[in-house]
């Protein structure tokens, strides 16, 4: 599976560089483009002059259980249940329309079991995330607090850390030592709602749960299968979290 056979291998595909180079760029580019939007979006809630900012920590799940077979050992992989934390705000278009942004950072590290060997390899993954949201502030109560519903589209960024990022790491991605993971961005959307319950006149108790969907992230690992390891990943993931937090009300 490894040795000086992959490397040649892997050299034959001459235009890897210059994809990964184009997928770089296009990625910075959807970036700035992101940012600029939000830019946009928070003058036109600010001009509004109600906004609102918040704070949350809470845990995230990612649903994306997978199983392929490599070399004629069975693998199976999931992630880990780790911490998130967001920061944003929401400016108040109409008594019942808003428009949220935030940015969240989590970590939920990658896990594949070898069936095989009953063995467990884990790959640290911190996520980074920036989302635009529409939010709906839904009339009456529910538990003593004031309900909502939010929806929009999000970037996300998997960076492995550590050993999972190292090219010179051993033994590697599956035991490869050629084979290490690299950022992948991509682009999903969210839903979910909460409840927001009064502390203060403008202090706040936030609740929130919501759902990310976006494409699974392969980490720059071959889809197929040449001399090495590979990551034949397909679908999107879905990852649930819940989270707490304090919310301030500032202007009207």
């Amino acid at each position: 599976m490894h040795g000086s056979s992959f490397v040649v291998g892997f050299r034959s595909l001459p235009n890897l560089g210059e994809r990964r180079k184009g997928s770089m760029r296009a990625h910075g580019i959807l970036r700035g483009f992101w940012l600029a939007m939000m830019v946009a979006a928070s003058s036109t809630a600010l001009r509004a002059q109600q906004f609102s900012a918040f704070v949350t920590a809470g845990t995230s799940s990612v649903f994306n259980k997978f199983s392929f077979v490599e070399y004629n050992n069975a693998y199976h992989t999931d992630y880990s249940l780790g911490p998130q934390i967001a920061v944003g705000g929401e400016g108040l278009l109409t008594p019942v329309l808003g428009v949220e942004l935030a940015a969240w950072v989590g970590r939920n590290n990658l896990q594949v079991t070898n069936s095989n060997t009953a063995t467990r390899m884990s790959y640290g993954i911190d996520k980074e995330r920036l989302s635009g949201d529409l939010v709906v502030h839904l009339h009456g109560t529910l538990l003593h607090g004031k309900p909502y519903l939010v929806l929009g589209p999000e970037f996300d960024r998997f960076a492995p850390y550590g050993a999972a990022a190292s090219a010179s790491s051993t033994p590697g991605f599956l035991n490869d030592p050629y084979v290490y993971l690299r950022v992948n961005g991509r682009v999903g959307f969210n839903f979910g709602g909460g409840l927001e319950l009064k502390v203060r006149p403008k202090l706040g108790l936030r609740l929130d749960l919501r759902d990310h969907i976006f494409r699974a992230p392969t980490y720059g690992v071959p889809a197929l299968a040449t001399t090495g390891a590979y990551f034949p990943l397909q679908g999107s993931i879905s990852n649930a979290e819940v989270s707490v937090g304090l919310v301030y009300h500032f202007g009207l």
